[in-house]
C-alpha cells in the first residue's frame, strides 16, 4: 500500500475514533435493585429503600434505611435486643464513602437510647458508629460490619451518715464492641435473605459468646 493511501485510510477513520465514548474503567451492572447489598452495605441508592428482620442467637431485631436526596445520604432506624434484656433504640443517618463493582463501604452514626432489665438494669442515652465493606454488586453478596455502641449511665448511691442520707450521683460510659460477618443471597428482585455470625463484647475486656443470625431483607420497590 502507498503512502498516500494510507494517509487516506487514517484520513477517514480518525474521527470514527475521536468520537468513541472512553471505556468505563469499572463499569456498574443495570438490573433490578439489590436489596440485600443495600441492607448489608448500610446505605441504599436515591430512591430505594430496604428493611431487614433479623433472628438468632444473641441478637434479634428490626432495622430500614431510606435514601436522602442529599449528599448520597441514608436515614436509618434500628430497634435491636441482646436475648430480651438489653434492648437498643436508634436512628441517624449512614453514607456510602466507596461505591464501586467490587468493593462497597459505608459507615453510620447513630443515637437513641437502651435499656437493660433484670437483676443488672440499667438505662441511658446510646450511640452507635458502624463501617459496613461489602463485596459489590452480585446474586451472593458477603459483608463485614464493625459496630462500636456507648452508654452514657449514670449511677447513685445512697450512703447513710450520722447527719442524714447522702446521694452520690456518678457518671460513666459504657462500651460493647460487634463484629459481624454475613453472606447475603437474592432470591428474586426486591426479597433477599442472609446468615452471618456475630462476635459481641458485652462490657469489654470480658468475653462473651458468638453468636449467629439469619435476616430477611426486602427493599428496592418503587
Amino acid at each position: 500500500m502507498s503512502p498516500l493511501s494510507l494517509l487516506l485510510v487514517f484520513a477517514v477513520s480518525a474521527p470514527a475514533l475521536a468520537e468513541r465514548p472512553p471505556p468505563n474503567p469499572d463499569p456498574r451492572p443495570m438490573g433490578p435493585p439489590d436489596p440485600h447489598l443495600d441492607a448489608l452495605a448500610g446505605a441504599s441508592d436515591l430512591g430505594d429503600w430496604a428493611v431487614s428482620l433479623e433472628a438468632g442467637f444473641p441478637f434479634f431485631g428490626a432495622r430500614g434505611q431510606v435514601a436522602l436526596p442529599w449528599a448520597g445520604l441514608n436515614a436509618v432506624g434500628s430497634v435491636n435486643s441482646a436475648l430480651f434484656t438489653d434492648t437498643w433504640a436508634l436512628g441517624g443517618v449512614s453514607k456510602r464513602w466507596v461505591d464501586t463493582h467490587r468493593v462497597v463501604l459505608s459507615g453510620e452514626i447513630l443515637v437513641g437510647g437502651t435499656i437493660r432489665s433484670g437483676d443488672l438494669s440499667r438505662r441511658g442515652p446510646a450511640s452507635q458508629t458502624t463501617l459496613r465493606l461489602a463485596r459489590g454488586h452480585g446474586r451472593v453478596v458477603p459483608a463485614l460490619t464493625l459496630s462500636s455502641r456507648h452508654v452514657l449511665l449514670t449511677d447513685v448511691q445512697e450512703i447513710q451518715t450520722a447527719e442524714g442520707d447522702v446521694v452520690q450521683r456518678s457518671r460513666s460510659i459504657a462500651w460493647s464492641p460487634v463484629a459481624s460477618f454475613d453472606v447475603g443471597v437474592g432470591v428474586c428482585p426486591g426479597f433477599a435473605v442472609s446468615a452471618g455470625v456475630d462476635v459481641p463484647w458485652f462490657d469489654p475486656p470480658g468475653f462473651s459468646l458468638p453468636g449467629a443470625h439469619v435476616n430477611l431483607i426486602v427493599g428496592g420497590w418503587k
